[in-house]
């Protein structure tokens, strides 16, 4: 595998794992797959992969060579993006586009792709049974601080997402904060139309996102919010168009793909 083939496998939908997390082998179900020596937490990516012909191997485990360590199994779950570890390595959560009929929104010239929301432990044993959150529209999802809650963003239910309606304004999106102890779900006032994208290592700061859609492209706006004033601080202005942006692990870097609205996509550090 070359350098550029694994840092753009990487970004497309990266997490790092512990090193004792559990893989599947050949669709078998969870096997313990411990490292001959310890390894750093960084040493281990979980990368999600859309595979409509294998759904046993959507989501890879690879070392730092870019070797793969096995899957985890999700059985018949297919579409999965947005894959997230909790900071405590004990958990697994991640969205999935539920399959849409003919008479679906889209098929109504909607914006509106609904997500589920799963959650699952870790060690993993297995694919989860019930999504903890349905029908998310455009949702982002992040970890809080000690990976006891997660806050997931989307667009509310009752919002006018005709396409038509939706050019060249910003989206509106809601946030909520899931409980993973009791499964309950409360508001969380983030200021309108930011998205939760990522969480400092501390817990005490967001990273969040507006975006806005017009008829050729789309642009993003990337903040700092602090869970003490909840007031945003740009830190990518639209024309930089950062997108998926996350935090390294000591929290002093933010890592985003900026999209230049053609094929191919650039990485970006600021």
């Amino acid at each position: 595998m070359t350098t550029d083939k694994y840092i753009r496998l990487c970004i497309a939908m990266a997490t790092f794992l512990g090193a004792n997390d559990l893989v599947t082998s050949g669709g078998r179900g969870a096997l313990a797959a411990p490292p001959r020596r310890a390894m750093p937490v960084e040493d281990l990516i979980l990368v999600a992969k859309l595979n409509h012909e294998a759904p046993e191997k959507i989501l890879e485990v690879l070392d730092a060579n870019g070797k793969s360590r096995g899957h985890l199994d999700l059985g018949k779950l297919l579409n999965v993006q947005r894959v997230r570890v909790s900071p405590d390595g004990k958990h697994l959560a991640f969205a999935r586009f539920i399959p849409l009929s003919g008479n679906g929104p889209n098929a109504r010239g909607q914006y509106a792709y609904p997500q589920d929301i799963y959650v699952a432990d870790l060690p993993f044993t297995g694919p989860p049974k019930e999504p903890a959150i349905k029908g998310v529209i455009d949702p982002s999802i992040a970890w809080s601080g000690d990976g006891q809650s997660l806050y997931v963003s989307g667009c509310p239910k009752d919002a006018n997402v005709n396409q038509n309606n939706m050019q060249n304004r910003m989206v509106l999106r809601k946030t909520i904060r899931y409980d993973l102890a009791t499964k309950a779900e409360k508001p969380f006032n983030l200021p309108p139309f930011h998205a939760v994208q990522d969480v400092t290592p501390d817990g005490k700061t967001l990273l969040t996102q507006t975006k806005v859609w017009s008829s050729n492209q789309i642009t993003f706006s990337t903040y700092l919010v602090p869970l003490d004033t909840l007031k945003p601080k740009l830190v990518g202005a639209a024309e930089d168009g950062f997108d998926q942006a996350r935090f390294s692990p000591d929290g002093t870097k933010i890592l985003g793909t900026r999209m230049k609205y053609t094929k191919s996509k650039d990485l970006g550090l600021f």
